[in-house]
Formats: C-alpha cells, sequence, structure tokens
C-alpha cells in the first residue's frame, strides 16, 4: 500500500497500515530469527554478552509538539533517547520494539514518515525493529520504544562505582537544545538559531563514545544528560554518595549560545546547567587517565569531550565555580513529577 496524501489511518486498517511500517523497517538481521509480524520476535543471544534494555515514552504536548517536530524528526528521537540509555552503560544497541497509539483520523502518512525517521536513525547504529503494537486512542499520539541491546560481561558501567577523586568529563557541546527550544517559543531569530533546532529535532546519541569509555576501562560511572546537567550531575553524586565540584567556565557550551543566551536573559552556562536534552555523556573517570580519556573520545570518534569537574567527599557539598564565585549547584532541570519547575528552568513539550 502507497500512502495517499488523505487517506487516514482508520481507512487503511490494521492491516495497511502493517504493511506500511514492514515496507520501512524490514532488512536483513543475521540475529533475526524472527521479526515483524509473529507473535514475538525471537534473536540470537551470545553467552559471553549482557543483555541490555531500556525504555522511554513520547507523548504528544509532554515531549514534543507537532508544530515544531514533523512525524521524521518525532520517530528520530523516540529511538535516540533510548539509544542514549544504551550508551550510558556502554552498551550497543541491536534491535527496537515500537508501540504506537494514534488517533484514528490521523493521516497514514505521519505513521510513514515516523517509521522513517526512526529507521534513518536506526540504520546509523545498526538497529533493527523487531516488532512492537498499534492502538487508536482520541489522543494524544505516544509513541513507547524499547531498545535491546548487549554489552561485554566485564565492561558494562553504571551510574554507581565512582570514588573520591574522580574527574568529570563531558562530551559534546551542552545547552545548544534548551536555547532552541527557547528561542523557538518567544519568537527570537538569529544566526545560527535553525541549527541549534535541528539539533533539538535529532539529537545524535553517543553510543561510540560510550563504547570508548567502556572499553578503556578508565570510566568508573555514566549517566547520560537527557535533563540538564545540574539534575545529571546530582543524580550522579547521589547515586555514589559524594559531593562535586564543578568548574562552570570549563563547561563546553555551543558558541552560537553565547549572543542567544544574552537575548534569552541568561548565560550559556544556565542553558547548560539547566536546559536537558542534550543527551551527552557525563562520564567519572579515573583522575590519572581522564584527560587521556578525553583525547582518546577525541580521536576515535570526532566528538570533542571536555574535564569539567571532581567528585570529592560528600562533607564538602556540591559546590558549582562560576564566575569567582563558589555557589551551592542546584537541581535546574527537567522533572515530570516535580509539582512546579525549578526557577527559570524550562518546561517540556519540546
Amino acid at each position: 500500500m502507497q500512502p495517499e496524501d488523505n487517506l487516514q489511518v482508520q481507512d487503511a486498517g490494521e492491516a495497511g497500515v502493517l504493511e506500511v511500517i514492514g515496507r520501512i523497517v524490514a532488512r536483513p538481521d543475521p540475529d533475526v530469527l524472527v521479526g515483524i509480524g509473529d507473535d514475538a520476535a525471537v534473536l540470537l543471544s551470545r553467552a559471553d554478552r549482557r543483555l541490555v534494555a531500556t525504555t522511554d515514552i513520547q507523548v504528544e504536548g509532554v515531549h514534543f509538539r507537532s508544530d515544531l517536530a514533523g512525524p521524521g524528526d518525532v520517530g528520530w528521537k523516540a529511538l535516540a533517547v533510548n539509544l542514549s540509555d544504551v550508551a550510558a552503560v556502554g552498551g550497543i544497541p541491536r534491535h527496537a520494539l515500537v508501540s504506537l497509539a494514534v488517533p484514528p483520523t490521523l493521516p497514514l502518512r505521519w505513521i510513514e514518515d515516523f517509521y522513517r525517521g526512526l529507521e534513518e536513525l536506526g540504520t546509523l547504529f545498526g538497529v533493527t525493529v523487531v516488532g512492537g503494537n498499534l492502538a487508536t486512542i482520541p489522543g494524544p499520539i505516544v509513541a513507547d520504544v524499547m531498545v535491546l541491546g548487549e554489552v561485554e560481561a566485564d565492561l558494562f558501567l553504571r551510574r554507581t562505582g565512582a570514588r573520591v577523586g574522580d574527574r568529570l568529563v563531558v562530551t559534546g557541546v551542552l545547552g545548544a537544545s534548551a536555547a532552541a527550544l527557547m528561542a523557538w517559543e518567544r519568537g527570537v531569530q538569529g544566526a545560527g538559531i535553525e541549527r541549534l533546532l535541528a539539533v533539538h529535532r535529532r539529537p545524535l546519541p553517543r553510543v561510540h563514545e560510550g563504547r570508548v569509555a567502556a572499553r578503556s576501562r578508565w570510566a568508573t560511572a555514566m549517566i547520560d544528560l537527557s535533563d540538564g546537567l545540574s539534575t545529571d550531575l546530582l543524580r550522579l553524586c547521589d547515586a555514589n554518595h559524594l559531593g562535586v565540584r564543578l568548574d562552570g567556565a570549563a563547561v563546553p557550551v555551543d558558541p552560537a549560545l553565547r549572543d542567544l543566551a544574552a537575548r534569552l536573559h541568561l548565560t550559556s552556562l544556565d542553558l547548560a546547567l539547566r536546559g536537558g536534552e542534550d543527551y551527552e555523556l557525563l562520564i567519572a573517570a579515573d583522575p590519572q587517565h581522564a584527560e587521556e580519556l578525553a583525547q582518546r573520545i577525541q580521536e576515535e570518534v570526532g566528538t570533542p569531550a571536555t574535564v569539567i569537574g571532581e567528585l570529592v567527599s560528600p562533607e564538602e557539598g556540591c559546590i558549582v565555580q562560576r564566575e569567582g564565585r563558589r555557589l551551592p549547584l542546584e537541581s535546574l532541570g527537567w522533572d515530570h513529577f516535580r509539582r512546579s519547575a525549578a526557577p527559570g528552568s524550562r518546561k517540556r513539550p519540546s
């Protein structure tokens, strides 16, 4: 079935929708013994690997806005957030299951474009869609993606394992996604905003960078930055019962933020600390090898990595050094269940 522009989900029926999806995501994978179209997928597993499993939900009006992100962007991001979680344990993503609940009047073309965006990212990282579920609801659109991966038994990383004296290494640059969303919501125009919006709509998960960290054996703990540096760093500290000294001047921010942040009445560091949806990796590393790990990530993957702080005893607290002052590090990022957002923090949907 070739979707017509005016064809709705209810016109195609479940079989028609499945035909469209299968045509997009079906590709050879030697590890898939039974894939889409059966009651369950059957996958090959390796005795020397550990299974990695994660899931994340995307709800229209909460996690994405249809007037900002097209269906292909939504599909890309629905997979990306899960791949980022796999990256945070040093794993290799392999397979995805996608559950999609949509209004019956939704154009079938929306589903086709959603899966094309998801498949585009999946192809980059060798991830095959092996099943899922479909349902109709009055709305809003809900996409729930589960990713299965693997990691060597002696290499996987957790949020725990960090020690006093470990240095903190962050991949990439921070704040771009938050700045793009805030600028778009406020109607701020300027050079570089379209590029920042592209980063916001289609983040690139740091799977390869996570593998470098895991294989180095210098990393002691790792977490992905989905909810803002301040929130996720404090989660890492809490998990390890440690404090932190964060060097605000060392935090890498997107170059386009320096002018844009002032127009948003914030600083670049504010956007990095509270923004969220960067999907970079924050790595605790042995102090003797942290700089070397950052350099190795740059050399092997091409992604810059920066040492931004040090883990300290809990008695020393959680401090950010900025503009010559030592200030308490507060959780300023996203929290679904917080009664009200932290002052100045952005609210989704995105």
